[in-house]
Parts: C-alpha cells; sequence; structure tokens
C-alpha cells in the first residue's frame, strides 16, 4: 500500500506520526511524510522518504518561555487560528502530493486540517483517509445542540463550557475562518476544527482507552482506540545526575503542559520547594529550556532541559503536569497516578478523565499553592493509596490494546473494502 503522511509541524504530532511510518514501512508498505523542513533529518532517520510542506502551511506552536510573556495577545497566540491559517497552503501541498505519489491512503493528525477537504470530497474521487486523535477525544455527547462551536465532551466538563465573553468571540471567530477558509476552496464545512476528523475520517485512531475518554457515550465503530502509539526507540541523551537515581529513593515527576503559561514558576518550583523536606523522594522536572542558573534548588530536586519520559516514567511513583494528555496517558500506561493543576487549553477535560477514572487528583486551579501540591502528592505517594491502586488498574487494561495489530489491521480492512466496492 501507498501511504501519505500528513503531519501537523510540532514534536507533539510529528513524533507519533513517525512511529506508524516506521511501522508501515516494516511490514512493506511504501510511505512518505509530509511535514515541515525542521523535521527532514529526524523523518529520514526512520527511513521514510520526506516531502516538505511550503513556509505558509506551517504552524509554529509557542514555546513555553513565549507562553510565559505576559506581553502576547492572546487573539494572536490563539493556537486554533495557527492552524487555521495554515489550511490552504496544507491543502495544496497535500493535493500536489497526492497527485505525484498516487496513494492508497492518507494518515494525519487530528490538528493537520489542510487534509479536511480531502475527507469531505467523495470517497470515490480520494484515497481512505486515517485521522490520529493525539488529545483527548472530542465528540458531542447525546444533548450537544447542533451546530455547537468546539464541543467537547459532555460529561463533568461544565466549568469549561462557561467561556468568558472574549473567549466566546474568538471561538465564534474561529469557526467562521475555518468555514470560510473550506468554503473557499470548494467544500461544505462539516463539524468545527476539533470534531471534523473524528466525524469525517473514513478511520479515526485514538489514543488512550474508551472508558477513559467517554465514559457513557456509544462511539461510532469508525473510531478505535488504538491504547499507546507505536514508539520509534529512544534517542537517549541523559542529564549527568540520571546514574545517581538509582539510590531506593522514590520518584516524583513534573513535566509542562501544553496550555501552561510558565511551567516552571507555576507548577516545577512550586512542586519541588512543597516537597523539599522529603528526603525519601527526587523530585525531577523539565524547564523547557528556560533559564535557572540563578534559582536555588532543593537538595532533592534535580532539573534538565529535556527528558526522555520513556525512560523515566517506569521509575516513577507519581507525575504532576498541568494538561499533558500524552504524558498522562504514558504515567498511566505504566501505573503512575497523576496530579493535574489546571490551566488553558485540554485541562479541564483531562483533569476530569483522570479524577473519574480515581487515578489522580484535578487542583482544579492553575496556580496550586505549596500546601496543595504537597497534601495531593501524599495522597498519591502513602501506602494503599485508591489511587495507586486505579492507576495500576488502569494500566493493566491498557495492555490489552495492540497498537500496531489495531492499526495494520484497519488499513487492510479498508483497503479490502475499497477493492470489493471498485
Amino acid at each position: 500500500m501507498r501511504i501519505i503522511i500528513a503531519a501537523t509541524p510540532a514534536a507533539d504530532f510529528v513524533e507519533p506520526l513517525l512511529g506508524l511510518a516506521r511501522l508501515f514501512c516494516r511490514y512493506g508498505h511504501e510511505a512518505v511524510i509530509l511535514t515541515g523542513p525542521e523535521f527532514v533529518d529526524r523523518v529520514r532517520e526512520t527511513g521514510t522518504a520526506f516531502a516538505a510542506l511550503p513556509v505558509e502551511a506551517g504552524v509554529r506552536i509557542p514555546t513555553l518561555n513565549e507562553r510565559a510573556l505576559p506581553r502576547l495577545d492572546p487573539a494572536a497566540n490563539d493556537i486554533s487560528l495557527r492552524l487555521i491559517a495554515a489550511l490552504p497552503g496544507q491543502y495544496h501541498a497535500l493535493a500536489a502530493l497526492i497527485a505525484a505519489f498516487q496513494p492508497d491512503c492518507i494518515v494525519t493528525d487530528q490538528m493537520f486540517l489542510g487534509a479536511v477537504p480531502i475527507m469531505l470530497s467523495p470517497p470515490a474521487n480520494r484515497p481512505f483517509v486515517a485521522a490520529c486523535g493525539m488529545t483527548l477525544l472530542t465528540w458531542p455527547g447525546e444533548s450537544a445542540r447542533s451546530g455547537d462551536v468546539y464541543r467537547q465532551p459532555s460529561e463533568g466538563v461544565a466549568r469549561f463550557n462557561r467561556p468568558t465573553p472574549a473567549r466566546g468571540a474568538r471561538l465564534r471567530s474561529a469557526q467562521l475562518e475555518f468555514d470560510r477558509q473550506l468554503r473557499a476552496l470548494g467544500v461544505e464545512p462539516q463539524g468545527s476544527p476539533l470534531t471534523v476528523a473524528a466525524r469525517c475520517a473514513d478511520i479515526y485512531w485514538q489514543a488512550g482507552l474508551p472508558e477513559f475518554d467517554h465514559a457513557s457515550t456509544r462511539l461510532p465503530d469508525h473510531i478505535r482506540h488504538i491504547g499507546l502509539w507505536p514508539a520509534l526507540p529512544t534517542r537517549l541523551e541523559l542529564p549527568a545526575w540520571a546514574e545517581r537515581l538509582q539510590d531506593g529513593r522514590r520518584l516524583v515527576l513534573v513535566t509542562p503542559g501544553s496550555g501552561a503559561s510558565d511551567h516552571v514558576r507555576q507548577l516545577l518550583l512550586p512542586t519541588m520547594r512543597a516537597l523539599a523536606h522529603r528526603k525519601d523522594l527526587v523530585v525531577i522536572g523539565s524547564t523547557g529550556g528556560q533559564d535557572l542558573s540563578g534559582t536555588q534548588l532543593p537538595d532533592n530536586a534535580r532539573i534538565a532541559d529535556d527528558l526522555p519520559v520513556q525512560w523515566i516514567l517506569p521509575h516513577t511513583h507519581a507525575l504532576v503536569t498541568s494538561d499533558e494528555y500524552g504524558a498522562t496517558l504514558r504515567a498511566l500506561a505504566c501505573g503512575v497516578p497523576t496530579v493535574i493543576a489546571g490551566s488553558d487549553g485540554a485541562h479541564p477535560t483531562v483533569a476530569t478523565a483522570v479524577a473519574r477514572a480515581g487515578a489522580g487528583i484535578d487542583l482544579r486551579t492553575p496556580f496550586p499553592s505549596q500546601a496543595e501540591l504537597r497534601a495531593a502528592l501524599d495522597a498519591l505517594l502513602a501506602a494503599g493509596s485508591p489511587q495507586r491502586r486505579a492507576a495500576h488498574a488502569i494500566a493493566s487494561r491498557f495492555t490489552r490494546y495492540d497498537a500496531c495489530e489495531i492499526i495494520l489491521t484497519g488499513l487492510e480492512e479498508q483497503h479490502q473494502k475499497l477493492c470489493r466496492a471498485a
């Protein structure tokens, strides 16, 4: 099978799709990855052919440092507007590659909006499309009203569905721009930027577990949970202090979330200071590149610009994050309970899902105090912690999902279905 993999040019989207590219190549499929030129070396390491998106089709995601700057205009910093602005350039690059490569299938992430005009075209006139859900599944509940903008799972997220007037205006503006871009390409819009891939792709592979996303919603058959994405072999660049972790102390990991405005001062340093008295713990955190050279850290704290979570999570006893869905899933797959502090973006639904599953604690604030963090982590680390038992139970359910088999079987079934129809 010939496959185009279209990836939003941001590491959180590219890395899982590189794992799929390696899987496809291992099973004899011919693949090419369409993404930003900054990922060319990473793509070629997998042995997959590379095609570059043009500059106007790129989506630049602000760094943690940039999101910490108070002068940034929230509307100008809205990621959804950046994704929508990239739609025409992405679509034209994808259409040109389809004409040249003649694929049987397009695999894309749910935020690569340039694939939406392909999804919405008559199936007989296009390759089939498999979309990958890399954040918490966005699907309207049974009571959702037709035409809702940016619909979220209906259970437990009422506070997120009460947008401020400014935020509501930005959402409406984004929806109108999304619809306008699609109509300019001759396609009638369906759904919102967040729901269209799950609704309209021929196959939708969703990271995680069904009960974690939607405990009480019957999902359509084309949505298939896969557990964790097939991982590439990790390029371990361990910090100098890594070898000293094997001293019997338990590890607490603090990771940045995609919506955190200032992860270091909002979450990392408060957590380290909250646990400074715990000589039985080591608190490890990623700074995201922020300079902490002038900051005094507790004796039991360890930092690095970036941390390979695949290496550290199997040894971790508790995770603290603001909204990082991928890290949360990987933690639960390892049986690690989680503390989630609030922020914009995915947090309310991720935190609600974790708390509902009993595998963590939702602090319900973007600025937790040291006392709140200390109390939550004491609960997770206590002997007989119910959150730890729930996380271990979820980890056992992850073992029932063979992502490689689910994905390869889905591809073959869809391909055979189209061959029979022809």
